[in-house]
């Protein structure tokens, strides 16, 4: 499954990709296109003659004029880790088909319109054709939230546009407030980590985690079959499992129910809204995935879950991940990837 904002995004960057020039209109950012979102999540001034396409998620918003170029703004509720919306824009470049995407040029952390913020350029190449693209990202932490900003431009179209899509990043505020302005701006250093996956090692299996995946001391109150427990930095809410079930009448049908389990434990009302097999070393690996939500400081939050079941030499082994829903994508890909690295 592809979440809208990486769905649209990889288009975006297919058409980028396959484009020598792109010839643009006359654009200006001015403070009567003002989109406030209507639910008083945040405002925005958007570049003349720009304006919200149809969402396809709640939490993600499109911003585009008559060109191929566009805005990428992602509400994030109860997220106001400045470092860590600025990863998910970082990231979510980086999955749309530009793994090696570094940054180019400072990445500078300052105060927008009185709200803690971030901002630079990355670049790398497309993996479809070679082509360079750039992105424009940015993170803003509002009051009880966060948004995480993506604009994909070509070489051509950054020294047209890049100005302009700086000026609206600069004018991301509260709903309701005024444009102050940017201040106190300095450089910070760059997550340059595209492509850095380290190794998980236990007596029944080892597994490789994917960049920004960090195991963790065990809690004394898990299950005495959880092995491994591997937190992310770059996934909003994401985390995983390593559970291995062993000993006489384990089989597939009881550690799917225990893997569902697991997700219930933390999201209760968690519903199936995907299942395939995948392969795995000429066998099939069943995955599940499953929607939900949890009350977290009053607020419901909307919640992914992934649960992969593969045997090895040792133990029937449970892959469950979780992550808010912006994350669900990245997830699922990531679990997917840790399973098959079992061995």
């Amino acid at each position: 499954m592809i979440m809208a904002i990486e769905k649209h995004l990889r288009q975006v960057v297919c058409m980028l990709g396959g484009m020598a020039l792109v010839f643009l209109v006359s654009t200006s950012v001015q403070a009567a296109n003002v989109f406030e979102e209507q639910g008083g999540r945040f405002a925005v001034n958007l570049p003349d003659g720009w304006s919200l396409t149809p969402q396809q998620e709640d939490t993600v918003y499109v911003f585009k004029g008559s060109g191929v170029e566009n805005i990428i703004i992602q509400y994030v509720p109860n997220e106001t880790s400045v470092s860590k919306l600025f990863k998910m824009s970082v990231d979510t470049f980086r999955q749309a088909g530009i793994p090696n995407a570094e940054p180019d040029g400072a990445i500078k952390d300052m105060n927008v319109n009185n709200h803690p913020g971030r901002w630079g350029f990355y670049k790398g190449e497309y993996s479809g054709n070679k082509v360079k693209l750039n992105a424009a990202l940015g993170a803003v932490a509002l009051k009880d939230a966060g948004v995480s900003f993506v604009s994909v431009l070509s070489d051509a179209s950054r020294g047209k546009m890049a100005k302009i899509i700086e000026q609206s990043f600069q004018s991301i505020r509260e709903s309701g407030q005024t444009v102050t302005g940017v201040s106190g701006a300095k450089s910070v250093a760059a997550d340059t980590t595209a492509s850095q996956p380290t190794e998980f090692k236990h007596e029944l299996l080892s597994l490789t985690l994917p960049p920004g995946w960090t195991s963790q001391k065990l809690p004394q109150n898990f299950e005495k079959e959880v092995i491994g427990w591997f937190l992310s930095d770059r996934i909003i809410g994401g985390s995983v499992l390593a559970i291995c079930y062993r000993g006489f009448g384990i089989n597939q049908e009881n550690v799917a129910k225990a893997s569902k389990a697991t997700v219930e434990g933390s999201i209760p009302n968690a519903s199936l809204v995907n299942a395939y097999d995948m392969e795995h070393k000429g066998g099939k690996v069943p995955v599940v995935v499953y929607r939900g939500s949890k009350v977290s400081a009053g607020q419901d939050i909307p919640m992914s879950a992934v649960t992969t079941i593969v045997k090895t030499d040792k133990c029937r082994l449970a892959v469950v991940g979780f992550s808010q829903a912006q994350g669900a994508s990245a997830l699922e890909k990531q679990v997917l990837d840790i399973t098959q690295s079992a061995r």
